[in-house]
């Protein structure tokens, strides 16, 4: 937008303000899950993106 100055998105107000109750999910209920090693993450993408023939592709 040529000639335009300040920010193009604005954010009128917190958009959690006021909310309560609810409950939260809790992944574990449908995934197993374990914390990998920090140094252990660079080399994960390489290792586990794109098709996996353990979930069928």
């Amino acid at each position: 937008m040529r000639g335009r100055t300040g920010p193009l998105l604005r954010q009128r107000r917190p958009t959690a303000e006021g909310k309560t109750g609810g409950s939260a999910f809790n992944p574990t209920s449908f995934y197993s899950y374990h914390l990998d090693p920090a140094a252990d993450v660079p080399s994960l993408p390489r290792t586990y993106a794109g098709p996996q023939a353990s979930i069928g592709l």
